[in-house]
């Protein structure tokens, strides 16, 4: 309750700062070295890294991570856009030639959680955990607090685009008072 609460008080101009440091907590309770969240463009068929948390001596990828073709990883988006939780416990026992494998570890990760983020029949994006270097296996039930947690980001981000929403709403009003007065 005290992470919903602090996305349910943020400002929009405070809810970057709030992911970031929920993305801190939920990495370290995990065990995970690496946290981020990622939101998908499928109109331009990108994937955009927003946010990251690396535990100490880890490397951030973030900066590397800004406009991802989403073909790269098709098969990992196809499994998001049906809600579906992708658990690697090692990336070792992939294929070796799976581009997927390939791809996770250039970045050094050796297990991974990503959980959707999906809101109605959207998906807009995942929240993702890496453990670098080394196997580690996500329970079930860390998977399950791990959703609830994709569940409060989606609803941070509704908010926002809410408030957004509702600022641009209230500046075309006042221009169209204000082009009403001048008549």
């Amino acid at each position: 309750t005290g992470i919903s609460m602090r996305f349910i008080n943020a400002p929009d101009s405070a809810i970057d700062r709030e992911i970031d440091r929920t993305l801190a907590e939920a990495g370290v309770f995990v065990g995970a070295d690496r946290a981020y969240l990622f939101r998908y463009d499928f109109v331009r068929g990108l994937m955009t890294n927003t946010h990251e948390w690396c535990t100490e001596g880890v490397s951030p990828r973030i900066a590397n991570l800004q406009t991802v073709p989403i073909r790269e990883v098709q098969r990992w988006v196809d499994a998001h856009r049906r809600g579906e939780v992708i658990n690697i416990t090692d990336v070792a026992d992939l294929p070796i030639d799976d581009p997927l494998r390939v791809l996770l570890e250039r970045r050094d990760v050796g297990s991974l959680i990503t959980i959707p983020l999906v809101f109605r029949d959207e998906c807009l994006g995942f929240v993702g955990f890496d453990a670098v270097r080394r196997s580690l296996l996500w329970t079930e039930s860390e998977a399950t607090l791990l959703k609830i947690l994709s569940e409060l980001l989606v609803n941070a981000e509704l908010k926002r685009r809410h408030e957004v929403s509702m600022r641009e709403a209230r500046r075309s009003l006042e221009e169209s008072v204000a082009r009403a007065n001048e008549l």
